[in-house]
């Protein structure tokens, strides 16, 4: 357990105060009341995170609002604030720094993808526990914590993720909500994404497990086993390499309706015995977070140069397979004027999800929680042929299908199908239309009937939007 000095120092750690400044004493007092530690390693943890319902709160926050403030604290840390100097340096030195909305949002991106270097560092394969991380701004009454994420974080997940070593043993207890979300998948990677060779997930993906093949209960509930072992019967497993340390494990809740599907909550334990060990200090956990942050910033920059950038701006690449056969993935990158939009239209392939978003020149999304950033087939108006057209655009073009670009003129956007087998015809031809037009001509450029939006409704639609987000945050205290 770390000193209790230690964790009122934490507390202190407010990232949206310009200086990071105090805010008194009694923060602390009523934040240390409700801080708890990272699940409990060992049998007992397993057997109490199994007692899991449908009112259940997605994660536990309490131990999330402990993570976000110890990682806000590893930020301030003289090792990260020098590895944040130096990714800025990096980013600016970079010809997307050119681009008026490259240097717009280049201090943000550093900064998010640094949060999420911070939040892996912290990951603890020895007391493990399952952790909101890759998300948009939050806060818990007055502590307030900035976006996190990078490589085009998708608003359509909920992600959680922790860390497992090869020799030890794991449960994760779960329960399937009704409704719950459109897919969930458990990827065992080899490491940090971003921190291994090149690929299209940014690491090896080791294991793959998806919740539609979960065994489940009568009440709704699962077990989950996480070992080195192969599974001997065990319908819920994952098996990891016996030498392996610090494999990490990303947990993604795909919501096609925001408003109604909730995540499935999850709880994870230690089932071996559990070695005392010394546990590192901020110091150290800086030091492993600028390590991170020195490798994956480079990364991902040439990530986007080898795979997006390579190709014309306003132009769509073919489909490609994602790892753990979970579904198939496209995107490029606009370069639009003041006047114009990008108009693309996309045949759904019958997929339980496609997901359509815009990302900052950096691969970092956008506002999301309001903004028309992202859509997926449920917050469309489709066309009368099913096929679904989407209009990027910095200023609104009167229509419902606006993906907004939340003001940027230049940035990334990615196209999701997830849940579905296509044929190879149908994959050469989910790509119906790409063109840029004027706005002025938008109306002739689109399919009739195209759904027109008034500046109330599209104010209604926004409302809803940002209601309907709040709905993955099940149990989420709103004040300390």
């Amino acid at each position: 357990m770390k000193p209790v000095l230690q964790i009122i120092r934490t507390c202190f750690v407010e990232l949206e105060t310009p200086r990071r400044l105090l805010r008194g004493a009694g923060l602390a007092i009523v934040a240390l009341s409700m801080l708890s530690l990272p699940a409990q390693a060992g049998e007992a943890g397993a057997r109490e995170a199994g007692a899991l319902t449908e009112r259940s709160a997605v994660i536990d926050w309490k131990s999330q609002i402990a993570f976000d403030r110890h990682s806000l604290h590893i930020m301030e840390q003289p090792a990260m604030r020098k590895a944040i100097h130096d990714a800025t340096v990096t980013y600016a030195s970079h010809p997307l720094a050119r681009y008026r909305d490259g240097g717009k949002t280049l201090a943000n991106a550093v900064e998010a993808i640094a949060l999420t270097a911070a939040n892996y560092a912290l990951a603890d394969p020895d007391a493990p526990a399952i952790v909101w991380s890759a998300n948009a701004a939050h806060h818990y009454g007055r502590l307030m914590v900035r976006g996190s994420g990078y490589g085009v974080d998708n608003p359509d997940n909920f992600y959680r993720m922790f860390a497992v070593d090869g020799d030890k043993r794991y449960e994760i207890h779960g329960h399937r909500n009704h409704p719950g979300p459109a897919m969930e998948m458990f990827l065992l990677y080899e490491a940090i994404p971003g921190t291994t060779a090149m690929n299209a997930e940014g690491a090896k993906v080791l294991a793959a497990l998806a919740a539609d093949s979960l065994q489940t209960g009568p009440d709704g509930n699962f077990v989950i086993t996480i070992d080195s072992d192969p599974a001997n019967g065990r319908k819920n497993h994952i098996q990891t390499p016996v030498t392996a340390r610090r494999l990490h494990v990303v947990v993604r809740d795909t919501l096609v309706d925001w408003g109604t599907e909730i995540p499935n909550p999850l709880r994870i334990g230690r089932t071996d015995p559990v070695i005392p060990h010394t546990a590192r200090s901020d110091a150290q956990i800086a030091e492993d977070a600028a390590a991170i942050l020195k490798k994956i910033t480079p990364f991902w920059l040439e990530y986007f140069d080898q795979r997006t950038y390579n190709s014309p701006a306003n132009s769509v690449k073919p489909l490609w397979a994602r790892a753990g056969g979970w579904g198939y993935a496209s995107g490029g990158w606009f370069n639009l004027q003041d006047d114009e939009a990008l108009v693309l239209t996309l045949a759904p392939l019958g997929a339980r999800y496609l997901g359509f978003q815009i990302a900052d020149v950096w691969g970092v999304a956008p506002e999301y929680t309001r903004h028309t950033s992202s859509l997926t087939q449920k917050q469309v108006k489709p066309n009368d042929d099913g096929t679904i057209t989407y209009v990027i655009s910095a200023q609104d073009p009167g229509v419902w299908n606006w993906l907004d670009t939340v003001g940027l003129h230049t940035g990334l956007f990615a196209i999701r199908w997830q849940g579905l087998r296509p044929t190879d015809e149908q994959v050469r031809t989910a790509i119906l239309g790409v063109r840029v037009v004027k706005m002025a001509n938008l109306k002739d450029a689109l399919p009739s009937p195209a759904v027109p939006v008034t500046g109330r409704e599209r104010e209604q639609q926004q409302a809803a939007r940002a209601k309907a987000y709040q709905t993955r945050l099940q149990g989420i205290p709103v004040r300390e």
